[in-house]
């Protein structure tokens, strides 16, 4: 039985909809396994590993904003197109469609930071997109989106056999992403289908299955690799995509000094069962008030979806029409397409 068993009446297993291959910062996005890797096998017999985060990071294009913009827009026309100009029949019938990434935010899996999103209704669909947060250091977004980038980069190839390359040059954002459809059911309430999207890191040569590949520090005085807040907000993520396999970076400041290859169900403290089932009770019951706000206002409009530091609850705010903030989160062709149907 995987570790992942428990909470099958919580959330089933994914469904795979669609794979992209994305290059040029979300520039260009094309169907299929062009840019899918493998964690090269060999990095785990390798010693005296010393692999600089910061390695070229002055000669890499940082566009991380508008690669997500771009991302985002090209991938949901995609969808609406190949589903003959209807999202929900592409998605399987799914309520919501959002990043993994702002689903775990909603989840309230990071903690307490402050956040923004936007949910509006396409084809009866609702779809949540999460600002870029500027209230962060912009430097510092930087140069960790740089260091998980390089790290994936010099850890991977394309037949998972290459051999530890210090002097790969890492390209413009170009990655393997994938959509599938998940059920999120709350005992006694119902369930919602969800549709979202997420980078594959790299795939396990052996099994053929996705792998989460991160970093982590770790003090001269442990030899630890993933804490436990950090192991939650991993394993959760984990959850969703139903990846049992994750490689980490041991990073003493900017260097990665050793890499580790875990199996989740070898990893899993049960400290943690209370905290996942928390996270998506908090979805569920974000995702039934957002529903039944749009029900109430016939499916038009926009929601703010907002969270202010330390604080643990998402205040929600509705406007019945698309607001400025909510168009500069999609291209200008996204939005003549799309926002007319809003």
């Amino acid at each position: 039985m995987d570790c992942f068993s428990q909470f099958r009446n919580t959330i089933s297993k994914p469904t795979k909809v669609e794979g992209y291959s994305v290059f040029d910062h979300g520039g260009i996005l094309k169907k299929g396994l062009d840019n899918q890797v493998y964690v090269n096998s060999k990095i785990f017999n390798v010693r005296n590993i010393d692999i600089q985060l910061n390695k070229d990071i002055d000669l890499y294009n940082h566009n991380l904003e508008e690669s997500k913009v771009l991302l985002r827009s090209k991938i949901l026309m995609d969808l609406y197109k190949s589903g003959g100009n209807n999202l929900k029949k592409k998605l399987n019938g799914t309520d919501f469609f959002l990043s993994r990434e702002t689903m775990c935010n909603i989840g309230n899996v990071y903690g307490c930071s402050k956040t923004t999103s936007w949910a509006f209704v396409l084809d009866d669909v609702i779809i949540i997109v999460k600002e870029y947060n500027k209230d962060k250091d912009i430097y510092k977004n930087i140069e960790l989106n740089y260091f998980d980038h390089y790290f994936v980069n010099v850890i991977t190839s394309k037949d998972g056999l290459g051999k530890l390359s210090y002097n790969k040059r890492v390209s413009n954002l170009d990655h393997y992403y994938e959509v599938s459809t998940t059920n999120i059911s709350m005992p006694k309430k119902g369930t919602f289908k969800v549709g979202h999207y997420c980078k594959v890191d790299a795939f396990d040569k052996e099994t053929n299955l996705p792998v989460k590949i991160e970093t982590q520090n770790i003090s001269q005085s442990s030899s630890k690799c993933l804490t436990l807040p950090k192991l939650a907000s991993v394993f959760f993520k984990c959850l969703i995509g139903d990846i049992q396999t994750v490689v980490v970076g041991c990073k003493k400041d900017r260097n990665i000094c050793e890499v580790k290859k875990y199996l989740l169900k070898n990893i899993m403290h049960c400290e943690l069962r209370g905290d996942v089932i928390h996270c998506w009770q908090n979805i569920y019951k974000k995702f039934e008030e957002i529903k039944e706000l749009f029900h109430k206002h016939g499916n038009r409009g926009c929601i703010r979806i907002q969270r202010d530091m330390g604080k643990n609850i998402l205040s929600l705010d509705y406007f019945d029409e698309i607001q400025p903030e909510v168009r500069k989160l999609f291209t200008n062709e996204f939005c003549k397409i799309f926002f007319l149907k809003c």
